[in-house]
Order: structure tokens, then sequence, then C-alpha cells
């Protein structure tokens, strides 16, 4: 797996009670993921931005075999 960040920083929020993100993932197809994410106060404020590419492989499905008792 390999991730490919980005991201900016548009202003401080310290009295803010939470922070909310909101992100998507618009694509992902042939191992990518494309996404972009905000970071938003509770006051309404945008706090940070940013976006990436994650790569994915697949792996090998194992079967969950119970463990042997007696």
């Amino acid at each position: 797996m390999n991730v490919d960040l980005y991201v900016a920083f548009h202003s401080l929020q310290p009295d803010s009670a939470y922070l909310l993100v909101d992100s998507t993932a618009p694509i992902a197809a042939d191992g990518l993921i494309g996404y972009t994410s905000r970071v938003w106060s509770e006051g309404r404020q945008l706090v940070a931005s940013g976006g990436g590419q994650l790569y994915c492989r697949s792996t090998a499905v194992v079967p969950n075999i119970p463990a042997a008792t007696g």
C-alpha cells in the first residue's frame, strides 16, 4: 500500500468544540483510489483541506479455520 497526501492548513480554531471532516473518494479503480477531504470548525470555518491518491494491491483470501479442540 502507498499513500500520496497533500494537506493545506487554512485557519486555527482552538476554541471549536469539535471538528467535522468531510471526505470523498469519487473514483476507485484498478488499485487506485483518489480522495479529497476538508476539515470544518464548529463555526463553519474551513480549517484544512487536502487530497491524495492511495495505491492498493489485492491480497489472497485466507479462509478462517477454527482451531482444533481436544
